[in-house]
């Protein structure tokens, strides 16, 4: 059943921008010839090769995986010869896969016949050789070490379908009529001893609402909680605080609170996995950013290269800027060959603009967006805004104006935080939580002065876990 609507503090609500998603049809992208699968993916340590140059392998075999420390294993997404396995400083770092053009892949291993009366471990040991453990903000918790904390630990499943990203992938076109996003969150609750499932909505989403009370109609475990629509809504720690009240310590995931937070995607994963015994191999990915000549969905083989997805899709007469996972806290794919990780959600192509900008804030900007509403863009709530490169302004003095702690969802305090990693006072900035920070990039966007506050703070935080002094502050 459904809830009062939820919100929480800070966050920013975007206006429609220019290049969102808008056609749910789903492409397929060009079969690869080759894959190339990083040996570290999803904040998890560098794995161990399993295979050696030379060997064949089929799509869903295990290429690389950790049975001793907190990881999940790799799959080949093609069929066909390890071409290559990179090796820098010594570390192997990438296997290079070339294909043999076949589309088939193996069936996952160890999938149990009748889910529903399997015992959790069953199950949990079928996800995580299908690759579905590892999607998330630290992996779903199984007796395979997928993630930080035991199976025991999990007190419930949190769902983000809020769609807070203005340009990512939409929960409607993932859950569809429902049924197999129902049976798949059933899975993962079984594999985590039948622990309740919340799903996080748009409050102005009735219809998929409609969707979700209508196909759990008869499912007791499950919640429905409209939430209110705003930026960074489905971040794993802000989700699990709003739907549960769950207080995630700074430094720390949500998993580690006992929540487990994942997209509606990886629901449908998981009943792939263990319904159709098909292991994680290809992922439906969002095209966003008027980089692209048509913003839309496609499914495409993890590991292709990411030159896949901008092949004959870039607008004509566009330098773009592909960026995964988010235009801003997400990572710019410098190197267009690299291979496509399992979670990454949606790529963005923003359109590359160098043109410097004096007095910006003196134009009317039309499609422009202002945390101040000091654009002509302000009067038509109705229109589009648009998201480039440029900075629209060059770096100024902190003026004080208290926007970055007003958005912050984390309740930092983000000019601050930035003062003392500038001067060197990251003990200083460790004592106000600089690790409660989430990356979401909020603080940088609304900042009137251009400082890279987002930039300077991760710096913090990893001069501080380079220390060690994040472990004797736990």
């Amino acid at each position: 059943m459904a809830e009062t609507k939820k919100s929480f503090k800070g966050g920013y609500k975007f206006r429609k921008v220019q290049g969102a998603p808008q056609n749910t049809a789903v492409e397929e992208v060009q079969f690869p010839d080759k894959i190339s699968i990083p040996l570290r993916q999803g904040g998890f340590d560098l794995l161990k090769p399993c295979v050696q140059e030379g060997d064949t392998v089929d799509a869903g075999q295990i290429v690389a995986q950790d049975d001793e420390n907190y990881s999940n294993p790799l799959l080949a997404t093609i069929s066909g010869t390890v071409e290559s396995i990179v090796v820098l400083r010594r570390r192997p770092i990438t296997i290079i896969i070339t294909g043999n053009g076949s589309k088939e892949h193996r069936r996952g291993e160890d999938v149990p016949e009748g889910w529903e009366s399997a015992a959790p471990d069953a199950i949990g040991s079928a996800l995580y050789r299908a690759g579905v453990t590892a999607l998330g903000e630290a992996g779903i918790p199984t007796r395979h070490r997928s993630a930080p904390v035991e199976p025991a630990a999990a007190k419930c499943i949190v769902v983000g379908a809020v769609d807070a990203d203005p340009v990512g992938l939409p929960s409607g076109a993932v859950i569809g009529d429902g049924k197999n996003f129902i049976t798949g969150l059933s899975i993962l609750r079984r594999a985590l001893s039948d622990v309740p499932v919340h799903v996080a909505v748009d409050v102005k989403n009735s219809e998929l609402q409609d969707i979700l009370e209508t196909a759990a109609r008869d499912q007791d475990w499950l919640k429905v909680h409209p939430v209110v629509k705003k930026y960074p809504a489905d971040a794993p720690v802000v989700l699990a605080q709003t739907i549960t009240g769950a207080r995630v310590a700074p430094g720390k995931r949500a998993v580690e609170a006992g929540v487990v937070v994942i997209t509606p995607q990886t629901a449908i994963h998981a009943y792939e996995a263990i319904v159709e015994g098909k292991p994680l191999i290809e992922k439906l990915i969002a095209l966003g950013g008027t980089g692209f000549k048509a913003p839309g969905l496609a499914k495409v083989r993890i590991g292709s290269p990411y030159a896949a997805l901008a092949n004959g899709r870039i607008a004509t007469g566009v330098e773009p800027r592909l960026v995964a996972n988010g235009i801003l806290g997400g990572t710019m794919i410098a190197d267009q060959t690299e291979g496509i990780e399992r979670n990454v959600t949606h790529v963005t192509a923003l359109v590359e603009n160098r043109k410097r900008e004096m007095f910006s804030f003196m134009r009317p900007g039309l499609k422009r967006d202002s945390y101040t509403n000091s654009f002509l863009s302000a009067l038509a709530p109705g229109g589009t805004i648009q998201v480039d490169t440029n900075y629209h302004g060059e770096h100024r003095p902190c003026i004080a104006c208290s926007y970055c702690d007003e958005v912050c969802p984390r309740d930092l305090l983000p000019h601050l935080l930035n003062k003392y990693v500038e001067h060197d006072m990251q003990e200083d900035a460790l004592e106000v939580n600089i690790l409660a920070c989430i990356d979401c990039g909020l603080c940088s966007y609304v900042c009137p002065s251009k400082i890279p506050l987002m930039q300077n703070i991760i710096a913090g935080k990893n001069y501080i876990v380079k220390k060690g002094w994040h472990e004797e502050s736990a």
